[in-house]
């Protein structure tokens, strides 16, 4: 005996559409989120090329400028040293040419004290032949002033000549004036003339070095002289 049912499909169908259309939608939006990851990544990847390739530039851009900066330093250094080479063999020539003007003065300067030594120094031994050892004594006195007045002036004419750097630093301007006065008034006595000096009793302290101040004294007084012969 068979029986047979009938039933209606309808709402079957429309569950098993509706199921194909949400698993439908759930593959597509999968999918669609894989396909937004992807895209995330290749761009995230183009973006870390792009920014390596212009760190390597900014890198070789740096790298460049600092081998220039390193040249230019270098250059102005070599620079500022031949300036202060040429600056230095300006000053020895000035002090070559002061020394020439000077050599008059100074050779009557030397001669000066030497021939009085020489008779001082006959009238010594007179006197201690003839037992006049006070006489001998005080001519031996004069002497030895002559002699420290001779090294006086070759030890500032040593120091005025010399070619060496100095250090720089607060120094008393007084005996720098009196050096450069000594130098000089060998020059000015030839020449019919006389330095005056009027000295402070305190120090005058200047921030320099003491040869090259006087070697601007020197040429202030060489400069005064020069004058001189004009009027």
């Amino acid at each position: 005996m068979t029986a047979h049912m009938l039933v209606d499909l309808r709402p079957s169908r429309s569950a098993a559409l509706t199921a194909a259309a949400a698993g439908g939608a759930s593959v597509f939006a999968f999918c669609l989120f894989a396909l937004v990851i992807l895209q995330r990544r290749v761009a995230l990847r183009q973006r870390l090329a792009l920014e390596a390739q212009a760190k390597e530039t900014l890198e070789a851009k740096v790298a460049d400028r600092t081998a220039a900066l390193a040249a230019e330093v270098a250059e102005r250094r070599a620079a500022e040293a031949a300036l202060r080479a040429a600056q230095g063999d300006l000053v020895q020539a000035g002090k070559m040419s002061a020394l020439g003007n000077m050599a008059a003065g100074i050779a009557h300067e030397l001669n000066q004290p030497l021939s009085a030594i020489r008779g001082f120094a006959d009238n010594a031994r007179v006197f201690l032949e003839r037992d006049r050892n006070a006489e001998a004594d005080e001519n031996l006195g004069r002497i030895s002033d002559l002699t420290t007045r001779a090294a006086r002036i070759i030890k500032n004419l040593r120091a005025f000549a010399r070619n060496a750097p100095e250090p720089t630093g607060p120094i008393d301007l007084v005996p720098v004036v009196d050096d450069a006065v000594a130098l000089m008034a060998a020059r000015a006595r030839v020449e019919g003339n006389e330095i005056m000096l009027n000295k402070p009793q305190h120090p005058v302290l200047v921030e320099g070095g003491v040869v090259r101040l006087q070697q601007v004294l020197v040429n202030l007084l060489s400069n005064a002289l020069d004058a001189m012969k004009d009027t």
